[in-house]
């Protein structure tokens, strides 16, 4: 039984020493983040769920070998997940399926009809689409799943200056689509 007056650092330790309950904490305080992150970057929901199990899995055995000192648990966690998916499109590459994109982006709120907030989703969506992938993984990372520029910077395996450039060039880039699609 997990005392609760722990604080999470003591929860990972015990996490680390094979505790399942400490570890099913641990999962309750970032599964619903972690999904989110890999549902917008997987085709469909099963794959998903699918990979957030195996996130959890390779995390679970990893754990012992965690070095906190090395960056906090959210980088470790996130990084095993962008390996995930990248693992997924490697596979998927040597069998290529159909690719479904999720609608789940939110619409930009203005004073707007229902099908101009649409259409203006779909629009920004596609814009967003159309960036580098490094470029979307920091802006996600960074503005969606609120992580810090060192943690996204774990979470890539990067420099902090090199996050803190390429956030810049992708909010750079964003703000060049904008002006040469948006007639103001």
């Amino acid at each position: 039984m997990l005392d609760v007056t722990m604080n999470f650092k003591e929860i990972v330790e015990k996490a680390k020493s094979g505790n399942s309950q400490a570890f099913a904490r641990i999962y309750d305080v970032y599964a619903q983040r972690i999904y989110c992150y890999i549902r917008r970057k997987l085709p469909s929901q099963q794959q998903a769920e699918d990979a957030l199990q195996e996130i959890f899995l390779k995390a679970w055995k990893g754990l012992p070998n965690f070095q906190p000192k090395k960056g906090g648990l959210t980088p470790w966690l996130y990084r095993i997940a962008t390996n995930q998916i990248n693992d997924f499109y490697r596979s998927s590459a040597r069998k290529p399926e159909p690719i479904e994109l999720s609608d789940e982006i939110e619409p930009v709120y203005f004073q707007t009809s229902e099908l101009e907030s649409t259409l203006l989703s779909e629009t920004a969506k596609q814009w967003f689409l159309s960036l580098p992938d490094l470029y979307r993984q920091v802006l996600v990372l960074r503005f969606e799943e609120d992580l810090s520029i060192k943690e996204t910077a774990k979470v890539l395996n990067k420099t902090n200056l090199a996050i803190r450039l390429i956030q810049y060039r992708a909010l750079k880039k964003i703000r060049d689509i904008i002006k040469k699609n948006v007639q103001i």
